[in-house]
């Protein structure tokens, strides 16, 4: 296994709205899996980040009323790329995604690694930060 320098701020892009018809359980069923994955990353030393984190109180805030609305267009896919100039790397989860796609797309074009498996994203060397914090069962 390979060990990154430092720990790695890491794109995690998956279906949002493919595949869901804009209902708003599997929308939801989406995002939680881009939460599920992200929190492996964290508990593996990672800064993990998703587009939806950062978007969907964005779109909420400025009216959006439904996915692909105007407002949607004008903030989703937008913030999820401003956020990837920012980051490392970028994980691609789950199934069939344009915009997914786009990141792994843009996320290569900018010379950032892009993995396909939590598997295959390097451990994370520990940080000051992680040997001070406190562990479970030590007080």
């Amino acid at each position: 296994m390979t060990t990154a320098p430092h720990p790695l701020m890491i794109l995690v892009a998956g279906p949002y709205r493919s595949g869901t018809g804009d209902d708003p359980a599997l929308l939801e069923a989406n995002v939680r899996a881009m939460n599920e994955t992200a929190l492996v990353l964290f508990r593996a030393g990672h800064l993990p980040v998703t587009g939806e984190a950062l978007a969907l109180p964005l779109l909420e805030t400025a009216g959006s009323g439904r996915p692909g609305d105007p407002l949607f267009e004008e903030i989703f896919h937008p913030v999820a790329e401003r956020l990837l100039t920012r980051c490392d790397a970028v994980l691609r989860i789950g199934g069939p995604s344009a915009g997914a796609d786009l990141m792994v797309a843009q996320a290569r074009a900018q010379g950032k690694d892009v993995y396909t498996s939590l598997a295959d994203v390097p451990a994370a060397r520990p940080t000051a930060a992680d040997a001070s914090a406190p562990q479970p069962g030590r007080q």
